[in-house]
């Protein structure tokens, strides 16, 4: 015989993490939601939204963490888009207007910084990277 919800000595409190595509979500036990899993949990940052928007989502629409941190479920960092293909035009323009700045160097405090999932970090086309050192080997250098 299984225990299941509090009685399983397990139980965490209707919360659990997902990895998915490379991520990791937050996902929240919620049986009676309309777009629950087959185990009832929803991603929490659509939970989220929805509470913002004080209505359930579609199938369709898209709810988008800004700063690429799956699980940063803040408000502020949540965009929604109505569907798939609006987050890629999205996507495909933010990138647009990022150029990569390899790691090892530092990043330098004009211009805004931005964090990818890469693990590199980009700055907006505009603000020059900081200047290297004579003799740097890098990349971009090496390569001028």
């Amino acid at each position: 015989m299984s225990l299941s919800g509090e009685k399983n000595p397990n139980w965490n409190g209707g919360r659990t993490l997902n990895k998915s595509g490379g991520k990791t979500y937050v996902l929240i036990l919620t049986k009676n939601h309309p777009l629950c899993d087959r185990h009832g949990y929803v991603r929490e940052h659509r939970l989220v939204m929805e509470k913002h928007l004080d209505r359930f989502l579609t199938r369709k629409e898209i709810v988008h963490h800004i700063n690429g941190d799956s699980m940063d479920n803040r408000i502020e960092n949540l965009i929604m888009f109505p569907n798939s293909s609006e987050h890629m035009k999205s996507e495909k323009e933010v990138h647009k207007n990022l150029i990569p700045f390899g790691k090892g160097h530092i990043p330098f405090s004009k211009g805004k910084k931005i964090k990818m999932n890469t693990g590199r970090t980009h700055f907006k086309k505009g603000n020059p990277p900081p200047p290297h050192k004579p003799n740097c080997k890098c990349f971009r250098c090496i390569h001028k």
